[in-house]
């Protein structure tokens, strides 16, 4: 990996051994091992463990696999949008029939397969896990709204009948190796719809509540149900990404602002608890960027890249375990996807012990040389 520190070390002599230190410690962040343009228009959504990377592109969802860009087709409508894919290269998503209702479908194989409604007309997938497990929302037959589901082993099974407060709509985002469900759902208050994120479990759902304000939104859990998402963090509605972690929704902040300012969205999350999103303010043209949260730091994605790039990181949705995030932005000032590959995370020790070790190491050179 490319670093700002890189040769730093090198230029130590055992005397400035501190001073050395402590520039090392006031480096900025290492630069990203590498930037993939995924093409003009492009809006990645998911990346798998293996770097495989779905998305929309144009009218029609694609799968970028070791340099290859792939049309996945439709239903036979006119478009379709991928939403997640698993380690086994599974899609999901939804698309336009040829009679011209949306539905959620699972790519396979090659093959995308209609996973039905729950007797509306349409469907909508956006999550799977490593099981095939596919999760999303359909419309019900009697009432003109969704519910959240869960597809497994062919069957697609209505999640609003397990006993819950979400009566009036409830669409299902994320999911996890462990089968945990999450989303959000809405019951009517005296205002109209109120939208909480909630945590499915064989158990039963779990209301995650606010960052107060009245609503909030679950975007994406991880292996360890850690829940992401966005939430009302006062009224008037600011919005403000969280991570949800043991039963406390943490208000993960913006970059660069606070309070009613500003605003920021988490959209992934993975099993080291990363999470990425975008964050600007209401500044009027005031530009989006996307950002990587990790150890309780907000980064902006930008400052990972070198100096004059062309590049303008604007949203990242979605992160895998090594580090690779997909997400868009523009380039020379136009859209673009991107893959963005962080490389492996470095533990950063904290400058107390790190300073405490220079200066032991200055005493014995000193000791040893006296000696001599």
């Amino acid at each position: 990996m490319r670093t700002v520190e890189a040769g730093l070390h090198r230029r130590c002599v055992p005397l400035a051994i501190v001073a050395c230190l402590a520039a090392a410690l006031s480096a900025p962040a290492a630069l990203a091992d590498s930037i993939t343009d995924l093409g003009t228009g492009n809006t990645p959504t998911g990346i798998n463990a293996s770097g495989q990377v779905v998305g929309n592109g144009g009218a029609n969802a694609f799968l970028y696999s070791g340099g290859v860009m792939t049309d996945l087709g439709t239903l036979g409508g006119g478009s379709s949008a991928a939403t997640g894919i698993n380690a086994s290269g599974q899609v999901v998503g939804y698309s336009t029939t040829a009679g011209g209702s949306t539905r959620a479908f699972l790519y396979s194989g090659g093959v995308m397969t209609d996973l039905g409604t729950f007797g509306g007309t349409s469907s909508y997938a956006y999550g799977i896990n490593d099981s095939g497990q596919v999760v999303g929302a359909a419309a019900t037959e009697f009432l003109p709204v969704d519910a959240a589901f869960m597809y497994s082993g062919g069957v697609m099974t209505n999640l609003d009948t397990l006993g819950d407060p979400y009566t009036f709509s409830s669409i299902g985002t994320g999911i996890n190796a462990s089968g945990e469900v999450v989303g959000y759902g809405a019951h009517m208050g005296l205002g109209g719809p109120i939208w909480h994120a909630f945590l499915y479990t064989g158990s039963g759902w779990t209301d995650l509540g606010t960052l107060g304000g009245s609503g909030s939104w679950a975007t994406g859990i991880n292996a360890s149900g850690q829940v992401v998402g966005y939430s009302d963090a006062i009224s008037p509605r600011t919005p403000a990404a969280f991570l949800y972690s043991n039963g406390a929704m943490t208000n993960l902040g913006a970059l660069g602002c606070s309070g009613t300012t500003c605003y920021s969205y988490a959209y992934g999350i993975n099993d080291s608890g990363e999470v990425v999103g975008v964050s600007s303010s209401f500044a009027p043209f005031a530009p989006a960027h996307a950002f990587l949260y990790s150890g309780g730091i907000m980064l902006d994605l930008n400052s990972l890249l070198p100096a004059n790039s062309g590049w303008v990181l604007q949203q990242a949705g979605a992160i895998n375990d090594s580090g690779q995030i997909v997400g868009y932005g523009t380039f020379d000032g136009q859209t673009h996807g991107f893959l963005l590959d962080t490389g492996s995370p470095i533990p950063e020790p904290s400058s107390l012990p790190l300073l405490s070790a220079g200066l032991a190491l200055v005493a014995t050179m000193r000791r040893r040389k006296t000696a001599h």
